[in-house]
């Protein structure tokens, strides 16, 4: 007898991820505060903060449930031009977009890039292959010194 699937494993970078993530919350909110002070214009003002807010929670409730049903591989493909990125996928929510590796059974999951439009994923990508330089190398990544 199989044990019944229990959805992915999924990891967030914590750097270029997790903390955008939830400094884009942190952000909607203080935007929401902002724009909801009783001026001329406050309700024109709203309308798009509460549209990326809501967004974002799209955003949040999609990444569990294909966490749940192992639905990362079905998300398009990342791709630059017509250069498609083996095992990337990507989710887009209105302003908001992450980059997940997928492994090939769809059980292990990495959140890499989390981004608001625009997203600048070449900048964002190569921040975090910055962070996991040394990986694979036989010593580990020292830090630089600025002369003291």
């Amino acid at each position: 007898m199989t044990e019944p699937d229990r959805g992915a494993i999924l990891y967030e970078d914590e750097d270029s991820f997790r903390a955008q993530r939830r400094q884009a919350a942190e952000d909607c909110v203080a935007e929401f505060r902002a724009a909801s002070a009783l001026v001329d214009g406050s309700e024109a003002r709203l309308r798009p903060v509460i549209k990326a807010l809501r967004a974002l929670d799209a955003f949040a409730k999609e990444v569990e449930r294909l966490t749940a049903q192992r639905g990362f591989a079905a998300l398009p493909e990342f791709k630059r031009g017509t250069e498609r990125f083996d095992g990337y996928h990507q989710l887009t929510e209105a302003p908001w977009r992450g980059i997940f590796l997928v492994s090939r059974d769809g059980g292990q999951v990495v959140g890499l890039v989390f981004s608001r439009h625009p997203h600048k994923l070449e900048e964002r990508l190569g921040e975090i292959a910055q962070g996991y330089r040394h990986i694979g190398s036989d010593e580990p990544e020292k830090e630089e010194s600025d002369g003291d």
